[in-house]
């Protein structure tokens, strides 16, 4: 800027010494000052140049013209999502376990019987004598074997032994007795004695099957036996006319009381000797009792 004063005060020196000039036809006098500012235009008319010093303004910078940065566009953000308050948890509650079941034990089959045997479909009572009378001394229960001794004349019960070894008489409902057993232990054919007969031989009849009726008068139960006495009436005589005859068994005869009749399916024993009412010996026939019907 200080240059172009310059330049203009040196111009206006140099007019003003000179001689006037002859008056001539105004010229427009146009300076065209580089110093990067606008032009200016100095009009000259005759013989007077007034030139006015215009401040050179700043030539207006042309900015370069930078290519628009590629602007991203602005990413939405997300609304602040509430946070929700913790929760209290509860403390678990302490659920009580079971313990757990017993772990079983295996078990060992049942011993299957010497000699012809049966197995236990179903559970019941042994009995002392085979019917619904005679005391309880066992249960079987299903899927035990027993032994089998013998069966009733009636072919309804079975004289056992038990898995616990007793002894006694169950039903043939609760068995499956195949029919080779069956056969071992079908009952035996009991002869019908004139009981004079047995009285007058007793040792002839010893081992053999007998079927005889009579009436208690004499009962004697120990534990798990029984001795009794009946009078066994003569054939075709009156009720006083009878014999003595003596049953063992090996079982409590429940129900049985003097005057009781009884019929027992048994074997001939011989004859017993035994002391009387009178303190005199007296020899008398015996049965061994299977069993006994009342």
């Amino acid at each position: 800027m200080s240059r172009s004063l310059l330049a203009l005060a040196l111009l206006l020196t140099l007019t003003g010494c000179s001689a006037q000039p002859a008056a001539q036809a105004p010229v427009e006098v146009t300076r065209v000052v580089k110093q990067e500012v606008t032009r200016e235009v100095v009009a000259v008319h005759t013989q007077v140049v007034v030139v006015t010093a215009t401040p050179e303004p700043a030539s207006p910078t042309v900015a370069a013209t930078l290519e628009p940065t590629a602007t991203s566009t602005p990413t939405a953000e997300p609304e602040p999502t509430a946070t929700p308050e913790p929760t209290a948890v509860p403390e678990p509650t302490a659920v009580p376990t079971e313990p757990p079941p017993p772990t079983a034990i295996p078990t060992e089959a049942p011993p299957v019987p010497n000699g012809p045997y049966a197995t236990v479909f179903n559970g019941g009572n042994v009995r002392s004598q085979p019917h619904v009378h005679g005391s309880v001394v066992d249960q079987i229960h299903a899927g035990e074997y027993v032994q089998l001794k013998l069966c009733s004349a009636d072919g309804k019960w079975y004289n056992i032994v038990s898995a616990r070894d007793i002894t006694g008489w169950v039903s043939i409902s609760l068995l499956r007795v195949a029919p080779d057993m069956a056969a071992q232990v079908a009952s035996p054919a009991y002869k019908t004695l004139d009981v004079r007969t047995l009285v007058k031989s007793p040792d002839r009849y010893k081992g053999t099957f007998i079927k005889m009726t009579g009436t208690v008068f004499n009962i004697d139960e120990k534990t798990g036996s029984t001795y009794l006495q009946m009078w066994v009436q003569i054939p075709g005589g009156s009720q006083w006319d009878t014999e003595a005859v003596i049953v063992l068994t090996d079982s409590v005869l429940e129900g049985v009381y003097e005057k009781s009749v009884i019929t027992v399916y048994g074997v001939g024993n011989g004859s017993q000797t035994i002391t009387n009412g009178y303190g005199a010996e007296i020899d008398q026939p015996s049965l061994v009792a299977n069993y006994v019907m009342y």
